[in-house]
């Protein structure tokens, strides 16, 4: 009897333990999770609502300036005395330099070199206005004009000579017929034959002679234009060169006024850099020193590569600067995002874009000074959208975890519109709860929300 109810009861535990492994053991489970609450994950929980997809960005700035004045020279000097110091506040009209003696007396004699030379040129202009080439120039015009009155000469008088050679032909012709009539004797017409041919031999001399005369004309008319020339020539070169004197003389003399007393500001401003040593020798052309303009300046911060592309000219930026007793708020636009990128110098490694506020008032704000930049995001923007935080991606596709009746289920999403922190969802509803840690839970497990927020 003991033998059998043995076997009962085995039969009975393999019973009860079938009936558990063939589905009831979610049941059981579930009684269980209600019984043991402590057994279940506690997740944080949002609704999708509509959000900004741009939000504002944060940022650490440093006041920098929108311009420097560089002050050069442009002889060599030597700085005697450094009036002020890097980060001093000059006026127009403050003494910022002293240069020393030795350049002041360099440009004096280069000066008296640049007057003698301007003498001698003065010199050489009067002798070639007054001298031999121009007298001989005069020479040749005249003899330009005398045998160009002779050539006129000669060709009234070919007119005569040719009217009489005409005349003295048709006479010793109408003889020549008279004598072939007998109306004439030969003697008489070979004397108006004879008159009539020493006319035409004198008319093609003089006629030779105005051919000659014409040539040598034109001769003596390019020799005047080409001692013409050679004057001019010579002038405008000893003209070039005195002009050339002259602007040396008077830049020299700007100069030597400059070095001879200190150098004076021409601005209002902050001095920026300094790069000059007292009694080191300064080559001409370098800068000396840059001066900022009074509260002419700007915000520069350095934003991470990735973000740039959500930084854009005309932005609003409000940026906040702590002097220790209040908070200081200044307004401005994003004036200038750097088309390149480089490396930061603060130990960061990665990238970054030089990003520049243009303030709308700078009272109070001094170079150099830290500041906090909050760039203001695009309000228009507004989606159903959720943190990139709580996405989760596998092999290509989008995927959020809802909450449902305390169940954990994976959804698969479509992403529309980005933000810097957001994403729009596509596909979900609004209210739909949201389980913002996607990484600690598994498809159909039970959850309990812990935090439940809706963000506006």
């Amino acid at each position: 009897m003991k033998k059998m109810f043995g076997i009962l009861t085995l039969i009975l535990i393999v019973l009860i333990t079938t009936y558990f492994s063939i589905g009831f053991v979610n049941d059981f489970e579930h009684f269980f999770s209600k019984s043991d609450v402590s057994q279940v994950k506690e997740v944080k929980v949002i609704k999708l609502s509509n959000q900004y997809l741009d939000e504002d960005l944060v940022f650490k700035g440093m006041v920098v300036p929108k311009k420097t004045i560089p002050l050069y020279v442009e002889v060599p000097v030597v700085v005697e005395n450094i009036l002020i110091r890097n980060g001093s506040f000059v006026e127009v009209g403050d003494p910022l330099l002293e240069f020393s003696d030795s350049i002041k007396e360099d440009l004096k004699r280069e000066l008296e070199g640049l007057d003698l030379d301007l003498n001698n040129v003065n010199l050489e202009l009067l002798n070639l206005n007054s001298g031999s080439l121009k007298l001989e120039l005069e020479n040749r015009m005249l003899e330009v004009k005398s045998l160009k009155e002779d050539i006129r000469s000669m060709e009234r008088s070919l007119e005569v000579l040719k009217f009489e050679s005409k005349t003295l032909k048709e006479q010793a012709d109408a003889k020549i017929k008279l004598l072939e009539n007998d109306g004439i004797s030969s003697i008489e017409a070979n004397a108006a034959l004879t008159i009539s041919n020493k006319k035409a031999a004198e008319l093609t001399d003089n006629l030779s002679k105005l051919d000659i005369g014409r040539q040598k004309y034109e001769l003596l008319v390019l020799s005047y234009e080409r001692l013409k020339r050679e004057l001019n020539i010579k002038e405008n070169i000893l003209v070039s060169k005195r002009s050339k004197l002259l602007i040396q003389k008077r830049n020299l003399t700007e100069k030597l006024k400059n070095v001879e007393k200190p150098l004076k500001s021409p601005i209002n401003g902050l001095v920026a850099e300094i790069f000059v040593e007292e009694g080191i020798p300064f080559a001409k052309g370098r800068k000396l020193m840059s001066i900022v303009p009074d509260g002419d300046y700007m915000i520069k911060i350095e934003v991470p590569l990735f973000m740039s592309s959500w930084i854009e000219r005309g932005q609003e930026a409000v940026v906040t600067f702590n002097d220790g007793r209040s908070n200081n708020v200044y307004r401005g636009t994003v004036e200038r995002v750097a088309q390149g990128a480089k490396v930061p110098i603060n130990g960061n490694f990665e990238n970054v874009t030089e990003v520049y506020i243009d303030l709308n008032d700078t009272d109070g704000l001094k170079l150099r000074y830290y500041v906090d930049v909050n760039i203001k995001g695009n309000e228009a923007q507004r989606a159903l959208a959720v943190d990139y935080f709580s996405i989760l991606e596998e092999d290509g596709l989008n995927y959020v975890y809802v909450l449902e009746n305390g169940i954990a289920k994976k959804k698969l999403v479509t992403l529309g519109k980005k933000g810097y922190s957001k994403v729009e969802i596509l596909g979900l509803p609004g209210s739909t709860s949201i389980i913002v840690n996607p990484f600690k839970v598994k498809d159909g497990e039970p959850v309990k929300s812990i935090i439940e927020d809706q963000i506006k």
